[in-house]
């Protein structure tokens, strides 16, 4: 994936991008509940590495680590961190997999899982890896989880409509042929859902909060307006919805079918 870039004389910056936004509604999430963020953070699958430099450069945090399987990737981030020759105390990037972290037990305050859940697989490779997280994180940590919501009728990487509730592979496979897309890619995802998380955190005895339904649904529909032009049909839909009043109708009836694009969480361990 990223290998077509790697030798070009580009500024990594401007390839990988600015993610200050990321961090900026990551800050929205925590300060909902409550919760400071500080401490050491890790950010799992970080890609190029621009949530990190974002992460890095908001000053908020007093270590910063990253680890991604893509040797390519994980090149390309380290190279922004030695032009800027950022020391190892402060910013760690390294080859890794979410399910063998190079880290101590306890040492994160914070970990951030972004768009990896779905690329695990399956269930199990997933309670594998929060299994992993688990480990690595401080006893009063917190895990940001977002990953796509497969419940919803729209498949993002391959860009195709789908089943709600009930896709398989097989399912979706036959649709990625049929909209001429890559069925394999297929094979890798891990079909996450609202119900899945929940089975995995039972497992693990780990404690979450639905932060999509508590924070983002109440979010957008209150700030509507905000929505790039690229979502114009659902801004002018919540522009009526709004006229109307029934705002608390279409959260009862997210929160009931579970139908929303995304899913978010905020986990911690059982401090019982």
């Amino acid at each position: 994936h990223y290998k077509e870039y790697i030798e070009k004389d580009i500024n990594v910056l401007s390839l990988f991008g600015n993610q200050d936004f990321i961090v900026e509604y990551i800050k929205k999430v925590f300060f909902f509940y409550g919760i400071e963020l500080k401490g050491n953070v890790l950010d799992v699958g970080c890609s190029m590495g621009g949530l990190l430099y974002s992460l890095y450069n908001s000053k908020i945090f007093d270590f910063i680590a990253g680890i991604d399987i893509d040797t390519t990737a994980v090149e390309m981030a380290k190279e922004y961190k030695n032009l800027n020759k950022i020391p190892d105390e402060k910013l760690f990037i390294d080859e890794a997999s979410i399910y063998n972290l190079p880290f101590e037990d306890g040492t994160f305050d914070f970990i951030i899982m972004k768009d990896v859940g779905e690329h695990l697989e399956n269930e199990k490779n997933l309670e594998l890896a929060l299994k992993e997280l688990k480990r690595v994180l401080k006893k009063k940590g917190y895990i940001f989880i977002e990953t796509p919501n497969y419940f919803f009728p729209f498949e993002v990487h391959l860009k195709i409509p789908m089943l709600p509730y009930f896709t398989t592979k097989k399912q979706l496979k036959l649709l990625a042929t049929l909209f001429d897309k890559d069925k394999e890619f297929v094979e890798h995802l891990n079909l996450t859902t609202p119900i899945m998380f929940k089975r995995v955190f039972k497992k693990l005895n780990l404690n979450y909060r639905n932060a999509y339904e508590d924070f983002k649904i109440p979010y957008i529909l209150k700030n509507y307006e905000n929505l790039s032009e690229r979502y114009k049909f659902v801004k002018d839909i919540l522009k009526i919805i709004n006229a109307l009043g029934v705002n608390k109708f279409l959260i009862y009836f997210f929160k009931l079918t579970k139908m929303y694009p995304t899913l978010w969480y905020i986990v911690w361990k059982n401090r019982n």
